[in-house]
């Protein structure tokens, strides 16, 4: 009911164009924008009805859905989605029908938008994400906010950089090259290549909204966490700013994958206001320092302990890791600490089994 069929100025906002809407050509941008001119659309299948017999066709209708041009409509995306094919093919069928004469020639002709009427089934609608997936499907933005939205608790205890810190802010310190960083991101691109030695590396792009950055993978760093990468998978990433030509990327060093904030818990924060704010702090690292994760192991060279000391050494933190070697029945502490969190937790139960992972 407002955008035009290019991009338009609307107060201090920018009002997406029709026309940049995949699948949706000029002239039926025109057709839907010349037919409001007389009164604006109320409801879902009165767009159908006053648009049959255009250019309307099912594929521009699923994309309108998806991109949430009807949201201020009042029917949610996926009730839309589960019948919007029926209504296209029940508002076409009328017209058919009235076209051959099947009514009474000297009959009031009622308006099809009156008389035809579906009802939307009650489902739930998406998730936030998949709203967010279709509009960037169909129109390569997000519009109703962003993936890492849902992460916000996981990414407010990381306290990451804005990427677009990254390439220089002029109200703030500038960078410097080699600088160790961490950022949060949803992976939008990922290329692996091999090296001269046969090794595996990769490139990835992360964006969080502000701004885009390659990130790049060296081998070593690749086979801890080649897992996390996937495209729109959402991590943190850590390592060392490069500058070259004026253009910032990241040499990798690490990353963990996100955690949703219906999953999230988290950390203790340090007590400051309490009367004995020191001594509270150091009962709350101390309560962290008793904790470790106990891992049984059938030996230390297998294929089973190679992959949990990898998933370990993914989630760099605080926690002390014991390997107990079930052949020599002798304990060993690992090199690295990890991060405790329910996703590390049920990964190592799924390669190790539930009984040989134990936290406490």
């Amino acid at each position: 009911n407002c955008s035009d069929v290019y991009f338009s100025v609307d107060g201090n906002n920018i009002r997406f164009g029709l026309l940049a809407l995949k699948n949706i050509g000029k002239q039926f941008a025109v057709q839907i924008i010349n037919e409001r001119r007389s009164r604006r659309y109320t409801s879902f299948d009165d767009f159908v009805t006053r648009m049959s017999g255009r250019d309307l066709n099912k594929r521009q209708v699923e994309n309108l859905v998806k991109a949430g041009v009807f949201d201020s409509l009042g029917i949610a995306r996926r009730r839309i989605m589960a019948v919007y094919e029926k209504i296209v093919d029940g508002v076409n069928q009328q017209g058919r029908s009235n076209l051959e004469g099947q009514l009474d020639m000297f009959s009031s002709v009622p308006e099809v938008a009156s008389s035809f009427k579906y009802e939307y089934p009650d489902v739930p609608e998406y998730s936030p994400r998949e709203l967010l997936n279709f509009e960037k499907e169909v129109s390569g933005m997000y519009f109703s906010g962003h993936i890492l939205d849902g992460y916000s608790k996981h990414i407010e205890d990381i306290s990451p950089l804005k990427i677009m810190r990254l390439g220089g802010d002029e109200n703030e310190e500038p960078l410097k090259d080699g600088e160790r960083v961490t950022i949060c991101g949803i992976i939008s691109g990922v290329t692996t290549k091999n090296t001269k030695n046969g090794d595996r590396m990769a490139f990835i792009i992360l964006e969080d909204g502000t701004g885009e950055i390659e990130c790049v993978i060296f081998p070593k760093v690749y086979e801890k966490i080649s897992y996390f990468l996937r495209m729109d998978n959402c991590v943190s990433l850590n390592g060392n700013l490069q500058f070259r030509d004026d253009e910032a990327k990241i040499l990798a060093s690490g990353m963990i994958e996100l955690v949703e904030n219906s999953n999230y818990t988290s950390k203790p924060k340090n007590v400051t206001a309490s009367p004995q704010p020191q001594r509270a702090e150091i009962a709350v690292k101390a309560q962290q320092r008793v904790k470790k994760l106990f891992l049984r192991l059938s030996d230390l060279e297998c294929e089973q302990t190679k992959k949990a000391k990898n998933l370990v050494d993914i989630f760099e933190g605080s926690t002390a890791v014991v390997l107990y070697n079930s052949q020599t029945k002798e304990y060993v502490n690992y090199e690295n600490r990890t991060e405790v969190s329910d996703f590390l937790i049920k990964e190592l139960k799924s390669v190790l089994g539930d009984e040989n992972v134990v936290y406490g």
